[in-house]
C-alpha cells in the first residue's frame, strides 16, 4: 500500500499560518501568496503598527521551508481604476429581467437541486471527482471505489472533524450526510452527472453561510489515505 501524500492550495497556506504564528516569526500571519515567485507576504501588528513582510519559500514535497535570510520588509499598495462604462442595451435589459424570472439550466429536462438553501443554510458540495475522470495530481477512481468512498465516509461520520485548510478543526459547519449522485442533475448551474459523489454541509454560523455563497469559503476537499494503483495503458 502506498500512502498518498497531496499539498493543496489549502495545505500551502495552512503550514506556513502554522510556522508564522510562532514567537519565533512574531505571532505574523499570512497576507497574500506569489506562488509564481514562491514569496509570502505576511503581516505582523507591532507597537508601532501594522508591518509587512516578505518570504522567499520552497516546497518539500509536502512539506513547505521559510527562507529567513530573504525576510524584508514591504509596503503594502492598492490600486483602484475606473470602471469603464457599458452601454445599456434594451437587450441587456431583457436579459437581466429574464434572469430574474426563469432560473437558467444547461438541461431544462434534467432534475434541478438548489445548491444553497438559504433558509437552512444547507449547501451541496462535491465530495470527490466523478469515476474514470482525473484530478489535479492525475489519479482517478472507478465507480466500485466511488461507492466503497462513500459508504466508508458515512461509516466514520460520526469520527470526521470539519475543518478549515484541512488543519484547523471548526465548528462553523457539520457534515450532514454523503451519497453517490444515482442519476444525471444540475446543481444551480452546474451538471452534475450520475455516479458524483456528493456531500450536504449545514453551516452553523450566518458569516460562514455567506462567506461559502460569496465563494471566499471554497468546496470541500477530502483529506484520506488511499491505496495508489498503476494503471496500465491498454492502448
Amino acid at each position: 500500500m502506498t500512502i498518498i501524500n497531496k499539498m493543496t492550495m489549502n495545505d500551502l497556506y495552512s503550514q506556513l499560518d502554522n510556522k508564522l504564528g510562532s514567537s519565533e516569526y512574531g505571532y505574523a500571519s499570512v497576507y497574500d501568496l506569489d506562488t509564481d515567485k514562491s514569496v509570502v507576504y505576511v503581516s505582523v501588528w507591532s507597537d508601532g503598527g501594522r508591518e509587512f513582510y516578505s518570504y522567499n519559500y520552497t516546497l518539500n514535497g509536502a512539506k513547505v521551508e521559510l527562507d529567513d535570510a530573504s525576510r524584508k520588509e514591504v509596503i503594502k499598495t492598492t490600486v483602484y481604476e475606473d470602471k469603464p462604462e457599458e452601454a445599456v442595451t434594451m437587450s441587456k435589459i431583457k436579459s437581466f429581467i429574464k434572469s430574474l424570472l426563469v432560473q437558467k439550466t444547461p438541461n431544462p429536462s434534467l432534475p434541478l437541486m438548489k445548491q444553497f438553501e438559504d433558509e437552512e443554510m444547507v449547501s451541496l458540495e462535491f465530495l470527490y471527482i466523478k469515476p474514470d475522470t482525473f484530478d489535479a495530481h492525475n489519479h482517478t477512481i472507478s465507480r466500485e471505489d466511488t461507492e466503497l468512498m462513500v459508504k466508508s465516509f458515512m461509516d466514520n461520520l460520526p469520527n470526521i472533524k470539519p475543518c478549515f485548510a484541512h488543519k484547523h478543526e471548526t465548528d462553523r459547519f457539520s457534515i450532514v450526510k454523503a451519497w453517490v449522485n444515482p442519476h444525471d442533475c444540475t446543481i444551480g448551474e452546474t451538471f452534475v452527472p450520475e455516479g458524483q459523489p456528493i456531500c450536504q454541509l449545514k453551516w452553523n454560523t450566518v458569516k460562514a453561510w455567506n462567506a461559502r455563497k460569496s465563494g471566499v469559503l471554497a468546496g470541500v476537499s477530502i483529506g484520506c489515505k488511499a491505496e495508489l494503483e498503476d494503471i496500465e495503458d491498454e492502448a
